[in-house]
């Protein structure tokens, strides 16, 4: 009976001292930078708000393994309208602090891409305006004609 008193006072400490310990990390963690959104919205305001179940090791580091609907970590998913950029880290068009006001797309992380993967009407209303109607059918992609994306000089 006293060992189980003592391990309940061990336990009832250690979570005390680890509450402390998630506190001083709450603006500086040594892992991943906590800004914007992620200090302001009160979801990661404790090391629980990530560290599922007391888990640290793998606890993911990438917007998309949290932001992706899963209840556990009460985030939004990518919409299923979003343009199509997987092989893109979802900062180099978003901020932690205004994610989706002032979204300002970074076309170099699309390099790899052709331009008609988003271009192409689907996406108007993200900004991706398709080609204009008296356009000439072709199945090029667009930088093999135009040179700039400012004149559209081909």
């Amino acid at each position: 009976m006293i060992f189980k008193i003592l391990v309940a006072l061990v336990f009832m400490f250690s979570i005390n001292v680890h509450s402390a310990e998630c506190t001083a990390y709450e603006t500086s963690h040594p892992f991943y930078k906590l800004d914007g959104a992620h200090l302001s919205t009160g979801k990661c305001k404790t090391c629980a708000s990530c560290h599922l179940s007391g888990t640290y090791m793998g606890t993911p580091r990438t917007c998309v393994l949290c932001h992706n609907g899963d209840p556990r970590w009460q985030t939004v998913a990518r919409s299923a309208s979003h343009i199509p950029t997987i092989l893109v880290a979802c900062d180099a068009c978003h901020s932690t602090t205004s994610f989706t006001s002032n979204v300002k797309m970074n076309h170099t992380s699309m390099a790899a891409s052709r331009c008609d993967s988003c271009h192409n009407g689907l996406y108007t209303k993200y900004g991706a305006e398709g080609k204009n109607k008296d356009h000439k059918v072709t199945t090029k992609d667009c930088r093999d004609c135009h040179k700039s994306t400012s004149s559209w000089d081909a």
